[in-house]
């Protein structure tokens, strides 16, 4: 028999390795080929999370819930228990492989590497199939390590945090001395239309007289459900103004919010600018070097 020949015209494209070996086959496929894959993926739909994503991680989860479920069945135990335990069992499972994708897909990137070479992609004429190794959004060896983007993303951040920080921070009257009473739930106040933010209306005793004011169920620091009119919500007070109220720990929870977003925003603020200092650097490599 004669060798196999190729069609005038058609470029030939260098086979995929393949391992003889099925496991072997199959790891590769799971820990190589699919975190390239998922890229591909978010890259034909303009960034976003593919949909195949989320109906695999909905998909795992309920398996999981199931086999759990027949589990407890055969031995007794609950089977509502154990599909959730289940469920969330396949939901940490594939999220801890994205994980693991993401930090696939930043070795390729440093390599150079684009994704697209792991990837044995069918022949197609879709709108994607010309996605090739030599995808120019992919970063190429000699490239800068680090892309501008990543510096405004960075930037970014750590200017929403560093304001959510300083207004978190502004507690207003609230940062007078402050005294805590329990207070009567009177009634639910949702707003014009039902849209407003939720206000509880309660009374309380403070200084030896009553107050009547309104506080914002969200502020609410307790895990349980808002009690019903006529319940007891313990609120806090501004001593001088009694009418200034809120559930009681909200000033404390806003200023520990508060401290949260500006360390946020001190380390996104870092890495803006090691960030920013990865891309001179490499910059500056690249225009020191010889060009060919």
């Amino acid at each position: 028999m004669g060798s196999p020949t190729l069609a005038v015209g058609l470029p030939a494209r260098a086979p995929l390795p393949c391992d003889p070996h099925p496991m072997r086959r199959l790891l590769r496929r799971i820990f190589l080929v699919g975190p390239c894959r998922l890229y591909q993926l978010g890259e034909s739909t303009g960034g976003s999370v593919p949909l195949v994503f989320v109906l695999g991680l909905l998909g795992c989860a309920a398996a999981l819930g199931g086999l759990f479920a027949l589990i407890a069945v055969l031995t007794g135990a609950s089977a509502e228990d154990y599909f959730f335990t289940g469920a969330i069992a396949g939901l940490l499972a594939i999220t801890a492989w994205a994980l693991y994708a993401v930090l696939v897909l930043v070795g390729l990137w440093l390599r150079g590497i684009s994704p697209a070479t792991y990837v044995d992609l069918p022949a197609s004429t879709g709108r994607h199939a010309s996605t090739t190794p030599d995808e120019p959004t992919w970063r190429r060896r000699g490239d800068p390590l680090v892309p501008a983007g990543l510096i405004a993303f960075f930037a970014l951040m750590a200017a929403v945090f560093f304001a959510d920080g300083y207004f978190s921070a502004d507690q207003g009257p609230f940062e007078a001395p402050l005294a805590t009473a329990p207070a009567t739930i009177l009634r639910y106040d949702d707003g014009p239309g039902g849209f407003g933010d939720r206000y509880l209306e309660v009374r309380f005793t403070a200084n030896g007289r009553e107050y009547t004011t309104k506080v914002k169920a969200e502020d609410r620091v307790e895990e349980s459900r808002v009690p019903d009119p006529g319940g007891t919500q313990q609120v806090e007070y501004v001593i001088t103004n009694p009418t200034q109220a809120r559930p009681a720990g909200a000033t404390q929870s806003k200023r520990s919010d508060a401290h949260f977003s500006r360390n946020l925003s001190y380390t996104c603020a870092i890495l803006t600018a090691l960030s920013a200092a990865a891309y001179l650097l490499s910059r500056h490599r690249r225009r020191a070097d010889p060009q060919p």
